[in-house]
């Protein structure tokens, strides 16, 4: 029997999630979405679209989440014809860090990968059972049901003082590596994209944050970095101007689960193409390239 599909989005309030939320609500046939939100959002105003309380770090918030999704899909067997299943979780929520490593409290270290990698996992395992359980179910031609994770080109190409955030979406590189090998003969695809930069309140957040953490700095420290951290956050000032568009994004999670097969792995823009590529020369070189442009 053909199912309607359920989508689960974590960080859907603002930029990439929210428009893949809006996205896979208005299709043709379109998805019932559950999208997970941590504080105030914009309502989303379309039937589609549940939101739900979700702070990926918070163990309670996500197994409420599970609960509320399971009898939501639960009441739609009874009460419609065509039964849901959750076909896809979008592993969207992540926060981005940075500073002198050496001036970096370990707590804030600790929180970027909470969110970024240990969230990432906690959302996956928990809902991996259900995901199972559409892919083994008698559904439209056997489809596989889906994990997508959204990282980044800094988990492959790291910038100085952006540590945390690089390393972060480096171990979740790894993370969906192995998952992907892991679940190969379980009918689940699991795809990792790495976008560029996009224009999201997630640049605007991260500078603002950068700006207040060096004010806060030793004089030895400023003295010592300075000149170069107002270069790079100058630089990264300039980086929405460049960036693609959050729909960008959201167009390849659509076309990944119209057409049910998985991506391993997707570079988005031509920043990030380009970032791949550069990394592909010595060491010595891109460390130099990059010590010239930014400092």
């Amino acid at each position: 029997m053909a199912k309607r599909r359920a989508v689960l989005i974590s960080g859907a309030s603002t930029g990439i999630g929210r428009q893949c939320a809006i996205d896979l609500a208005q299709r043709p046939a379109p998805y019932l979405v559950f999208a997970g939100v941590r504080d105030q959002y914009e309502p989303f105003e379309c039937a589609n679209i549940v939101p739900l309380r979700l702070d990926i770090t918070r163990e309670e918030e996500i197994r409420h989440a599970k609960k509320q999704i399971a009898e939501a899909l639960d009441q739609t067997r009874n009460n419609t014809p065509e039964p849901i299943g959750l076909y896809a979780l979008i592993n969207n929520a992540g926060v981005a860090m940075g500073g002198p490593l050496e001036e970096i409290p370990l707590d804030t270290i600790r929180e970027q990968f909470e969110v970024n990698v240990f969230g990432q996992i906690a959302m996956t395992q928990t809902f991996l059972p259900m995901l199972r359980q559409y892919a083994s179910s008698d559904n439209d031609d056997n489809a596989s049901s889906h994990i997508i994770n959204i990282g980044s080109i800094a988990g492959r190409s790291c910038l100085p003082f952006a540590s945390p955030y690089s390393a972060s979406k480096h171990a979740l590189k790894a993370f969906s590596d192995a998952l992907r090998l892991e679940l190969g003969q379980a009918n689940i695809q699991v795809s990792l994209l790495e976008p560029g930069v996009i224009e999201t309140p997630i640049w605007q957040k991260s500078l603002e944050k950068a700006s207040g953490d060096f004010r806060r700095v030793s004089d030895k420290t400023r003295a010592d970095y300075g000149p170069k951290l107002e270069k790079l956050l100058s630089y990264l000032a300039q980086a929405p101007s460049r960036g693609v568009p959050a729909s960008t994004v959201s167009r390849v999670v659509v076309h990944i689960l119209e057409s049910g097969r998985g991506i391993p792995r997707k570079l988005i823009g031509n920043d990030a193409i380009l970032g791949s590529l550069f990394h592909m020369l010595p060491v010595s070189w891109t460390d130099y390239m990059i010590q010239k442009r930014l400092f």
